[in-house]
């Protein structure tokens, strides 16, 4: 029996500043002690590694090759892909840490003719409708000069093998697909019916015999969007023979994608990889989660076993995912992040790496992807890269929408289906959208997962009406995510906006253009809620007032979007009429929820941690729920109820928290309902719990942020349940020293926990293909 040490056990010790760097890598069966390949993706802590990362294991510096995809203001690594070998013995577990060195290790990596003389790897994939087989060969591809680099160095090499993306001559050169009759695929020779776009990664390690395979079909281009249905396989080996996945009824919808990966050649063994949470929560690139959690043996396997009886993430699957985005309740996807994802966060369990990969995978197969076949438009406004090979821009096509495109779209910016685009079982819309991709790149580093959250960011950004003079309207190229479809909508789409930015490496068109956007976001807002202190404060340009020539985006949002209206109080949103249950409808106008509400602070005070500059328009907000929590005039309980008033019967915002009060139907409720604190998944009052972590810190007048978060965390109670689930399980931040000392100080009580469970992880085999195999990183 093999137990390893799951979360926060050898990897927590104190540094200086804050927890270790450090991981655990524990065998799975198979390791003999032998040298092997590891590609570590890793946030650091702003500062810690100047230059670049460099492997310490037992002490001693091994050689590293450091691929740094984003850096800090200060010039120091934030996000870098982190190659090495080391050796791993059975039941053996290794600790790895970073530290800085000067050099990336970055040249002489593989060239093709390197790459094709290693004689024994190959991948093909195979699709047949209409009686034709169609077909990609990764080798052929790549001798045809198809690539780029994505990982390069010493250790480690790491392409993407496509049609050349700055070419649109060449682009669509290995691109297959079939028409629709009516009945039937047919053949066809039309270029427009070559809907499906074959992608390679390929992962070459110096010195290992074998070669890691990414296999990636995309049916998304603007200009040729259709379902496809076809029998599937994919083969390995030189010449590609061995069948290692097949499926006989794909039905690939358009604005999909899918991807499956396998080794050709030797595959490393399994191990598992402890990524040390408490120095994540410490790098800032996920939130303060409450390290005192402990999520139970019996929640991995109840996780595990859910996931067990779903596709499993498969071609065309969904896995553990609602379908229909807009379906009512509290579900496990929707969060900051999805239950699934943060109990792997919070346990690094081998069974929940496969859960994380498998529900992972459904993401591409969602019908969102839009990518950009028209050439000649700039990607970003005035900027000479074109957007074509890459997502949807809005830049490039001001007025399209991702929704349905009706009068709001010039002809010139619609896209036009080239056969039937159905959407399969999938509903998606903003206001329930979860963030699918992310944490999947954080752990894996993987190209494909920072395209999903390019594919993400684009779609919400063109979602909107693109009007100008509405408030409803995103401003054309501007991309503002409003409250069309409820103020929760905002919270994801800025979520998802602020991890593109984040994640795109820098230099790259896609940084630019996902970062301006979020800064526009942001601008507005600060406009709507009369900030003139902020970042984006700048008074408006034309006199009288016109929506259409208006440059300064604050000036647009206060006046179009919040049509200059007093909000004293800080309300998020205006508010409807039909939001008005519990509330005294004689009094009130319009009622909101302010559970909503807490999903954009929470996302705000996220993202004021991941550095973008959200902090005036976050703590001006944030005043509401303080207020909701510690206001004398107001009643704390209510912070967890479903609606909240907003206007008076004459339509203007009330302006004070007494006259808010008597607004309620009922407004003297004296505790907090059951399902408040016990229901982990969707209670109101541990979301509300969750976004008052952020509130320390920040005061309005005599309340503050801290009274707020501990009203709210000594009334609620029963914060033992967020063990099981730990997906609202925030709490206010710590510095690095006290971080470091409370990771330290419940090491050893997680330790014995997870040693109690005497888990036996040791798979029986090593299954070919991901998401079911551990093998390899």
């Amino acid at each position: 029996m093999l137990i390893v040490s799951l979360s926060m056990t050898a990897a927590v010790a104190a540094g200086a500043l804050g927890p270790s760097n450090a991981i655990t890598i524990s065998d799975l069966g198979g390791n003999n002690g032998k040298s092997r390949p590891f590609t570590i993706s890793r946030f650091f802590a702003r500062g810690e590694i100047r230059h670049f990362a460099a492997a310490r294991i037992g002490g001693t510096v091994v050689m590293t090759q450091c691929d740094v995809k984003t850096r800090w203001p200060d010039g120091s690594v934030q996000h870098a892909l982190v190659s090495f070998f080391a050796p791993v013995g059975r039941d053996e577990t290794l600790t790895v840490d970073f530290v800085d060195q000067p050099a990336g290790n970055n040249d002489h990596p593989f060239r093709p003719a390197e790459m094709l003389r290693l004689s024994d790897w190959g991948a093909r994939m195979e699709a047949a409708a209409a009686g034709v087989a169609k077909s990609a060969d990764a080798r052929a591809m790549l001798r045809g000069g198809s690539w780029r680099y994505w990982l390069r160095g010493r250790v480690c090499t790491q392409v993407i093998v496509e049609g050349r993306r700055d070419e649109p001559s060449s682009a669509f050169a290995y691109d297959f697909g079939w028409r629709w009759n009516g009945k039937n695929m047919v053949n066809s020779g039309d270029p427009k019916f070559r809907s499906l776009h074959p992608i390679f990664v390929l992962t070459f390690y110096r010195d290992w015999p074998g070669v890691k395979i990414e296999c990636i079909l995309e049916n998304d281009w603007t200009t040729k969007l259709q379902d496809q249905r076809y029998s599937l396989k994919l083969y390995e080996g030189n010449p590609a023979r061995a069948i290692v996945y097949q499926n006989p009824a794909v039905m690939h919808l358009a604005n999909s994608r899918w991807r499956k990966v396998f080794w050709s050649g030797d595959q490393p063994a399994p191990v598992n990889v402890d990524y040390n949470l408490p120095y994540l929560i410490y790098s800032r690139v996920l939130p303060n989660y409450d390290l005192t959690k402990v999520v139970p043996a019996s929640a991995i396997a109840e996780e595990a076993a859910a996931f067990q009886r779903t596709d499993r993430g498969d071609i065309c699957g969904k896995g553990q995912w609602e379908a229909v985005f807009p379906r009512p309740g509290g579900r496990p996807d929707i969060g900051l992040f999805p239950r699934w994802y943060v109990r792997y966060l919070f346990t690094f369990d081998p069974q929940l790496y496969e859960v994380m990969l498998g529900d992972a995978a459904v993401s591409g197969h969602i019908p969102i992807h839009y990518r950009e076949a028209a050439a000649g438009r700039p990607f970003r406004r005035g900027s000479q890269t074109g957007a074509f090979g890459r997502v949807l821009s809005i830049d490039a096509r001001p007025t399209v929408r991702t929704t349905y495109q009706a009068q709001d779209t010039r002809a010139e910016d619609a896209i036009t289906p080239a056969g039937p685009a159905t959407t399969g079982p999938w509903v998606v819309d903003l206001a329930h959208q979860a963030s699918f991709a992310f944490i999947p790149y954080l752990i894996t580093g993987d190209w494909y997962y920072l395209e999903e959250l390019y594919f993400w960011a684009a779609y919400d950004l063109a979602r909107g009406n693109p009007g100008v003079n509405v408030s409803y309207g995103r401003h054309a190229s501007w991309g503002f995510i409003n409250d069309g479809e409820e103020i929760r909508g905002v919270a994801w789409g800025l979520r998802n906006l602020a991890h593109a930015a984040l994640a795109a490496p820098d230099g790259s068109p896609e940084k630019a253009y996902f970062t301006e956007k979020l800064r526009n976001n942001i601008a507005i807002r600060e406009g709507k809620y009369n900030i003139t202190g902020g970042d984006f404060y700048r008074p408006c340009q034309t006199s009288p007032y016109n929506a259409r020539r208006e440059i300064s985006m604050w000036c647009w949002g206060r006046q179009t979007v919040e049509q200059n209206r007093n909000n004293p109080l800080h309300f998020l949103d205006e508010g409807s009429p039909g939001l008005r249950q519990g509330l005294d409808e004689s009094k009130v106008y319009a009622g909101s929820s302010p559970w909503m509400w807490n999903y954009n602070q929470i996302v705000l005070g996220y993202l004021k941690e991941l550095g973008f500059p959200v902090r005036k328009l976050q703590e001006t907000l944030a005043k509401n729920l303080i207020n909701q929590l510690q206001n004398p005039e107001y009643n704390p309980y209510l912070a967890a109820a479903y609606r909240i008033p907003i206007r008076k019967r004459q339509g203007a915002y009330f302006e004070t928290w007494a006259e808010t009060l008597r607004g309620y139907a009922n407004p003297r409720i004296t505790g907090f309902r059951t399902s408040d604190s016990r229901d982990v998944e969707h209670g109101y009052g541990r979301i509300a719990q969750a976004a008052a972590s952020f509130l320390p810190g920040i005061v309005d007048g005599r309340l503050t942020g801290r009274g707020a978060w501990e009203w709210i965390n000594a009334n609620l109670g029963e914060a033992d349940l967020l063990n099981n689930n730990p997906k609202w399980a925030l709490v206010p931040r710590r510095t690095g020293p006290e971080l470091a000392a409370q990771a330290a100080e419940i090491s050893f009580r997680a330790a014995e926990v997870h040693k109690r469970r005497q888990i036996l992880i040791r798979p029986a085999g090593c299954a070919t293909l991901e998401p079911a195999s551990l093998c390899g990183n």
